[in-house]
Order: C-alpha cells, then sequence, then structure tokens
C-alpha cells in the first residue's frame, strides 16, 4: 500500500518542458497574426484618410482653375484638338479676358518637402500675386495638362444655320502621395478630369 501511494504520488505532473514550448509558440503565432491585422487595419485607415484629403485638394483646385478659366475669353491654346502639358513658371498656360489682358496664369512649381521632390499647381493673379492651389505636402501634383478642343453651340443641325463654335479647355490632373502605402506597394495616385467653356469667348462664325 505505501508503494503504490508513493508511485501515484511520483507520476502527478505538471508541464514539461516541450509542452511549455508548444504553448509559446502558440501564443507568438496568435500575437504575429494580431498585430499584423491592427497594422492592416491602421494602414488601410490611414491610406483612406491620405485618398480622401487628396481628392479634396485636387477637386479644390480644379473647381478654381475651372471659375478662373469660365470668366476667360481666350488662353494660351488656340488651335483646335491643341494641348498643353505640365506647363511651368516660365511656359505657364494663361487665361485672358475678353480684352487679350491675362486673367490667370497657371503652372507646376516643384519644391522639396523633407528632402522629398514634390510638385504644386500655381496660380498668378494681376498684379503678380502668386498662389499655391494645391498643397505640396500633401500631395504631388505629378501632371497637369490642358487641352482645347471646339464646341458647337447651334441648336440646329440645319445647313441654312451658321453654328457658333465655342472653344472648352479640359483639364487632366494627377496626384500622388510623397510617401509609398505598405499595403499598396507604391505611391497612391489619383486622376481628375473635367471640361469647362470659355463662356466670354467672342463667337466667330464657321
Amino acid at each position: 500500500m505505501f508503494i503504490n501511494r508513493f508511485r501515484n504520488n511520483n507520476t502527478s505532473k505538471g508541464f514539461t518542458l516541450i509542452e511549455t514550448l508548444v504553448v509559446l509558440a502558440l501564443f507568438s503565432l496568435f500575437a504575429i497574426v494580431i498585430a499584423d491585422s491592427i497594422s492592416n487595419t491602421l494602414s488601410f485607415n490611414v491610406s483612406v484618410n491620405t485618398e480622401f484629403s487628396m481628392e479634396n485638394n485636387m477637386q479644390y483646385a480644379l473647381s478654381y482653375m475651372r471659375k478662373i478659366i469660365r470668366n476667360g475669353s481666350t488662353s494660351t491654346l488656340t488651335s483646335i484638338n491643341s494641348e498643353m502639358q505640365n506647363p511651368s513658371l516660365s511656359n505657364p498656360f494663361v487665361i485672358n479676358n475678353i480684352l487679350g489682358k491675362p486673367i490667370a496664369t497657371f503652372y507646376l512649381s516643384n519644391v522639396s518637402i523633407n528632402g522629398i521632390s514634390s510638385s504644386y499647381i500655381g496660380y498668378i493673379a494681376p498684379g503678380n500675386s502668386a498662389i499655391q492651389i494645391t498643397s505640396p505636402k500633401q500631395l504631388n501634383i505629378t501632371k497637369l495638362d490642358f487641352y482645347y478642343y471646339n464646341y458647337d453651340l447651334s441648336e440646329s443641325s440645319s445647313i441654312s444655320f451658321t453654328p457658333k463654335i465655342a472653344p472648352y479647355i479640359t483639364i487632366y490632373m494627377q496626384g500622388c502621395t510623397l510617401h509609398k502605402f505598405v499595403s499598396y506597394g507604391s505611391r497612391l495616385c489619383l486622376n481628375l478630369v473635367s471640361s469647362v467653356t470659355l463662356e466670354n469667348y467672342v463667337y466667330s462664325k464657321q
């Protein structure tokens, strides 16, 4: 009886080293999975917020340019189906009034933000007051193109009716983040396109 009782007490044991290592390995694996999930969620939220901020900034710039162009009469582009890509300060895109005087000058300008090159859309109003209409700290404008087309304003397709032809400008913009997103593996970019008619254009009969 004494021997059996001794054996029973001797065989009751806790966790072995192998069992402890297995539990720790499983716990570490679960911790890695949870941490990765949290990291992906945070990264997704940051990318969504960044995209929202970028779109707001670009939509504002597009609306601003549309308003100026709409009040113009002529532009740098005068021939049908012509285009101007990435205008610079030395060779800008200009909108004129009915007297042929510049009312707006749009261009892309390069700056350095914490060692990272970024471009913003600049605007020069009468009096040479320069304005940034996009923020180089929020996004990098990689493309700003202006396209010139003719828009037929005639309400009749009759041969005897001479149509009025008005030019309209199509603006194409592309903006990208300054930094790469881990979840995307690259920079996040947005493209916006909009067209506007020069409403003060002196209609010519074609």
